[in-house]
């Protein structure tokens, strides 16, 4: 793995206080790479250089929420400028609960991780960045398309391509995947993507519609159709014209209209009700469904040429269990989201409460996620939400939550000592050093691994 990482591109690591930790976990204390494989950037000057030089490459971003200067403007114009290249952030415990490392995440990385560093994380993220290396067909990292769906796992990056090969191409596509895994959100992008991005986009629940209206619904109808046309309708496919319809939960579809829809898929015209009159039209179709549509088909429930017809471009999407690494990302973005729209101040999610997070299942997805984030955010009494605010069963979770691998447990555990010592020594580096029984260069190394910076006024290292 390592070889295929480095024959890809080179690695830059970013300026800041963890950067060598950084540098030292990619080499032999960790993943193993050579120092021809990676590159330390000293200042931001030395970094644009690098990065100037090489087409693509991956560069590992340290992110400090208590350095300002290391999310700002300027870095975020240097991720902008170098797009092209695969970003990796590296964030200390609680730096999602900051906006502005939220908004920088999201927006221009690929992957990101927790300190203390972890090989196997560390590993796992450079896998990442080198497949999409490997697979890039000209776009960057995060297609423009996927600045509304937020998520950098596996997954999300696949969905990222999908959605940048589906959206140039004028054919049905067949969005599949639980409720609550955001269908419609990933409609749109399509759209948003494709040449239709500034014609309508017109969203139809197909289970929301009664049965006897669904045909004058979608197709329209003429004045005098039946009792209460009073005039002439435009149906929701015509309102379309030159942009997308998204048919939301087709399974829902009466089988008395699924022929009229096939028939528009198959001649891109309509007939309104109560006309003669053949009205062409030109919609891309994107349709969605949370039931498999082939046990439909067998059941009778749906006509067999209709899911050929709107089976060209499949998309499956994954539910949220099985994107681990996106849940805390969502959590926060939706967290911040809702308290900026409703003026509440700045929150942030307790550890038992992140634990939970993580722990749930969310048969929901993402719509169950999202609620209880902003049931959260109103019954929090602070500025920290507990585990209670989330609504979960404490025992229940406590059961469910997931055992940390042997390594992470040394490294919390050992974090957690080296920060009691500094606290019990008023941060006395030599005394803490002593206390610990290591050397003060030691203890210095192991706070610079686990970021551990004294906030108030320094370090206290005199004797």
């Amino acid at each position: 793995m390592k070889k295929d990482i480095s024959a890809a591109s080179p690695i830059f690591v970013l300026p800041s206080p963890i950067s060598f930790s950084i540098f030292e976990a990619l080499g032999t204390g960790g993943v193993g790479l050579s120092e021809q494989d990676v590159v330390l950037c000293q200042t931001m000057d030395i970094a644009e250089t690098a990065l100037r030089r090489h087409a693509s490459g991956i560069a590992i971003l340290p992110l400090l929420a208590d350095e300002p200067s290391t999310f700002d403007a300027p870095v975020e114009a240097l991720l902008a400028r170098y797009s092209n290249v695969r970003w990796i952030a590296v964030l200390p415990p609680d730096a999602l609960a900051e906006p502005a490392i939220i908004r920088l995440v999201t927006q221009w990385c690929l992957s990101w991780i927790e300190l203390p560093l972890v090989s196997e994380n560390l590993m796992e993220a450079l896998s990442l960045a080198h497949k999409a290396s490997v697979l890039a067909d000209g776009s960057d990292g995060r297609c423009g398309a996927m600045q509304t769906l937020v998520g950098l796992s596996a997954p999300m990056q696949q969905l990222a391509r999908t959605i940048h090969k589906v959206a140039p191409v004028d054919a049905p596509v067949l969005i599949m995947g639980e409720s609550g895994t955001g269908k419609e959100l990933v409609a749109r992008a399509i759209h948003a993507a494709s040449p239709r991005a500034d014609k309508p986009f017109i969203a139809v629940d197909c289970g929301a519609m009664p049965e006897s209206l669904v045909q004058s619904k979608l197709f329209g109808h003429v004045k005098g159709a039946f009792t209460g046309a009073t005039e002439r309708q435009v149906g929701l496919i015509e309102a379309a014209h030159e942009g997308s319809i998204f048919l939301d939960d087709i399974e829902n579809l009466p089988l008395s209209q699924q022929v009229n829809l096939l028939r528009f898929l198959q001649e891109s015209t309509i007939e309104p009700v109560g006309s003669t009159k053949v009205i062409p039209v030109n919609v891309r179709v994107i349709a969605a469904a949370h039931q498999d549509l082939e046990v439909l088909v067998r059941a009778g429930e749906l006509r067999e040429d209709l899911f050929y017809r709107l089976n060209v471009l499949p998309i499956t999407l994954c539910p949220l269990r099985q994107r681990a690494r996106d849940i805390e990302l969502l959590a926060y973005h939706h967290l911040h989201q809702f308290c900026e729209e409703q003026g509440r101040g700045r929150k942030r999610f307790s550890g038992s409460a992140l634990e939970a997070i993580r722990a749930h299942s969310w048969p929901g997805n993402v719509r169950e996620l999202v609620n209880r984030v902003r049931r959260a955010a109103v019954m929090c009494e602070s500025d920290v939400i507990q585990l209670e605010d989330l609504g979960f069963d404490d025992a229940i979770q406590q059961r469910n939550l997931p055992l940390m691998t042997l390594t992470e447990a040394r490294a919390k555990a050992e974090r957690e000592v080296i920060q009691q010592s500094l606290k019990c020594t008023g941060y006395n580096i030599s005394a803490s050093a002593r206390l610990l029984n290591i050397s003060r260069l030691s203890l210095y190394r192991l706070m610079d691994k686990y970021c551990l910076v004294r906030k108030e006024s320094g370090e206290v290292t005199n004797a």
